[in-house]
């Protein structure tokens, strides 16, 4: 009940602000997820006829109090920018006028790669997370190109399919947390790995691994 009453309140909160910034009008808002540090929804833009994805961050994660918000949202803006300049995301961000806690993109349709891989045969799921391992490869020369060298929530989960096959990554918030960068892409590989185990079969890791 007490999370009821805190996801309606920052609901009717989420759409005051799409509707103070003028370019967009909320209809059909859907709570996503919560989890006490952020809030999700979707929403149906009645101007254009476009879906987006919004989230509100609400407080900072446990034993990173001395970064903003802000900061950190800018981080996530920025890392976005130059994943769409590398030609890595279908997706564009859009920064609500005046507002420092919220992260907005276009929302995607498509099915998660833990989803997508389970379901495929040993030849296409060779195939496809070979795909999968060259993109995230591209993301990390993209960011070492820009010098952000920043942690990622690499889960199969944050990947998303798209119908023609277009792989984007869609959670960029662990941008807080900073590498070291001589050892960066060794960081980024590991935490894929060992995040992929939990969703593979023995015979899929095999071929991953």
């Amino acid at each position: 009940m007490k999370n009821f009453l805190k996801i309606h309140m920052y609901k009717k909160k989420i759409n005051c602000l799409i509707s103070a910034d003028k370019r967009f009008k909320a209809e059909n808002l859907c709570f996503k997820s919560f989890n006490g540090r952020s809030i999700s929804m979707s929403f149906i833009d009645s101007y254009t006829g476009d879906k987006f994805f919004i989230k509100q961050f609400i407080k900072k994660e446990s034993g990173y109090e001395g970064i903003s918000i802000t900061n950190f949202v800018n981080k996530k803006y920025y890392l976005v920018d130059i994943l769409r300049d590398a030609g890595l995301l279908s997706y564009s961000s859009y920064k609500l006028k005046n507002i420092c806690d919220v992260y907005m993109r276009d929302y995607l349709s498509g099915v998660n790669a833990a989803e997508y891989l389970k379901n495929l045969n040993e030849s296409d799921f060779e195939k496809k997370s070979s795909e999968l391992l060259l993109y995230l490869n591209k993301v990390m020369t993209a960011m070492r190109r820009n010098k952000l060298f920043v942690c990622l929530d690499l889960r199969l989960e944050n990947f998303i399919i798209l119908n023609d096959g277009t792989i984007n990554i869609i959670d960029l918030d662990l941008t807080y947390i900073k590498l070291n960068s001589e050892d960066f892409e060794g960081n980024l590989y590991s935490k894929f790995f060992s995040n992929a185990i939990t969703s593979l079969s023995h015979t899929q890791q095999l071929i991953l691994f």
